[in-house]
């Protein structure tokens, strides 16, 4: 019997409030399981610890599914701007609101580090993490050309962000 695609979204939603989720500060300690859940990234955990500007944080229930990671931005000509360096969620959390939880998680890190913008690079067919971003006021400021695919540049002024 096949289950119709917004039945599986109310389970999910369900599943969501009912599992207890938790953000917490990534510690050396997780970069095994960072590492095995962005995979598909090319991220260096170890280097990321290394920084001690960089705050990664972890949501988890039984086991990490998510991770955001937030710093000064790469560019040093821009002055109080903070960037989302990495923000992942593990596809069977996505959809569900987690993925938001998780970056608004990071943003509030930037603003208690005093940043008054937030800026994040997404690949241009992330199209629910784009959703994410709207609804959360972020503008496109950029597409950069990577190879066969585009990058997307969001900014968003942090000065009215809670």
């Amino acid at each position: 019997m096949a289950v119709h695609p917004s039945t599986r979204l109310f389970c999910m939603k369900d599943l969501a409030k009912r599992v207890h989720v938790g953000i917490r500060r990534a510690e050396l300690q997780d970069v095994e399981s960072l590492s095995q859940l962005t995979s598909e990234l090319c991220v260096s955990w170890s280097d990321m610890f290394a920084s001690p500007e960089v705050f990664s944080y972890l949501a988890e229930d039984d086991e990490p599914f998510g991770v955001v990671s937030v710093a000064a931005a790469s560019d040093s000509r821009l002055d109080n701007t903070g960037e989302v360096l990495v923000w992942y969620l593990h596809p069977k959390y996505r959809q569900v609101g987690l993925g938001r939880k998780l970056l608004v998680h990071g943003l509030s890190v930037l603003k208690r580090r005093d940043f008054e913008i937030a800026r994040i690079w997404i690949p241009e067919t992330a199209d629910d993490a784009s959703k994410v971003l709207y609804g959360l006021h972020f503008i496109q400021e950029e597409i950069k050309p990577l190879g066969d695919m585009n990058l997307l540049l969001f900014n968003r002024n942090l000065y009215d962000f809670f």
